[in-house]
């Protein structure tokens, strides 16, 4: 191999936050071509694993997969990187998602709602983080 570190699809997938089976989905659609071990390391290209999948151990390699993963989530939900449900938004704050509830009927959270639920965007977690348990200014 060259002087540029390579990971295997599971060793990927664990550094970038996604599965090896959406990032296979992703070389076989085109939007992440994968390259081959065989290609890469010679040595290995007679061997059942020349066939493996390898990508890159670059941090722009990593931005491009969490890219990727974040415009799924987003065509999936409908919701961007910045809007959470509430209980992704209980998990920020570290309360539960009881406790957003409770704000919420005591007025203090003030959640978007869409679809007939609460939506909350990034600026109003960090409103509402000098409430919780665990901040630290």
């Amino acid at each position: 191999m060259d002087d540029i570190v390579y990971l295997y699809a599971d060793e990927m997938a664990r550094a970038s936050g996604v599965t090896t089976e959406q990032l296979r989905r992703w070389d076989r659609l085109g939007d992440l071509p994968a390259q081959r071990l065989g290609a890469v390391d010679p040595s290995k290209a007679d061997t059942p694993a020349g066939n493996w999948r390898v990508y890159p151990r670059t941090q722009g390699m990593i931005e491009r997969i969490r890219t990727l993963a974040a415009d799924k989530a987003e065509r999936r939900t409908g919701m961007s990187d910045q809007e959470f449900p509430r209980t992704a938004a209980a998990r920020v704050l570290d309360v539960s998602a009881k406790s957003l509830k409770r704000w919420e009927r005591m007025g203090v959270a003030r959640p978007v709602w869409r679809d007939g639920r609460p939506i909350y965007t990034a600026e109003e977690i960090r409103r509402l983080a000098p409430r919780s348990p665990r901040y630290e200014p």
